[in-house]
């Protein structure tokens, strides 16, 4: 029974909140993972936002962000920037594998992120090839899977994912603390 003034919430409404709450949660450990595989990789960030509003428009920033299309077509000939790109491809698939771990655990089906298809983008254009491509994108996930899913990597991933939704945005000059906090 319900008490006088008391605030019933509707069932579908709460459902929906549940739902907004879990794409709040995913996205958080979406963007988690590429700052997880940027540490592994050796790559610093600026900084990564959640934005609570519009989870769709969360995002990484890195210190150096190559112009894409330029650094590519060069990188067929320039090993170093082939690394580059190669090390920026586990990153992409480290948030996408970071997103795909949290959500087999708690909700049924999720949604690929466009970061897959710039990994595509990329390993194709360095090895022309699609079969070279496609053989190194799945050495790359692989490789990118055992790292996301190793204890270390993951109590990383946590901790990103806590301090995005409790902050909204944290920056390079967070990154100790939280690191240290696990």
């Amino acid at each position: 029974m319900k008490a006088a003034g008391e605030r019933v919430q509707h069932p579908s409404i709460a459902h929906r909140n549940e739902r907004g709450r879990n794409r709040l949660v995913r996205v958080a450990f979406h963007e988690a993972g590429h700052l997880a595989m940027a540490d592994h990789c050796g790559i610093a960030w600026r900084s990564a936002t959640v934005n609570r509003d519009r989870p769709r428009c969360s995002y990484v920033k890195f210190f150096r962000q190559p112009k894409y299309q330029d650094r590519l077509n060069r990188a067929c000939r320039d090993s170093r920037l082939r690394s580059w790109f190669e090390r920026d491809a586990q990153v992409a698939l480290g948030g996408y594998i970071a997103e795909r771990q949290w959500v087999s655990h708690r909700i049924s089906g999720w949604c690929a992120s466009e970061d897959f298809w710039k990994v595509c983008e990329i390993i194709y254009a360095l090895h022309g090839s699609h079969r070279d491509g496609e053989e190194l994108i799945w050495k790359l996930w692989n490789k990118v899977q055992c790292e996301v899913e190793s204890p270390r990597t993951w109590k990383r991933v946590e901790g990103y994912a806590q301090a995005l939704l409790n902050k909204g945005t944290i920056h390079w000059r967070d990154r100790h603390r939280i690191v240290q906090a696990l």
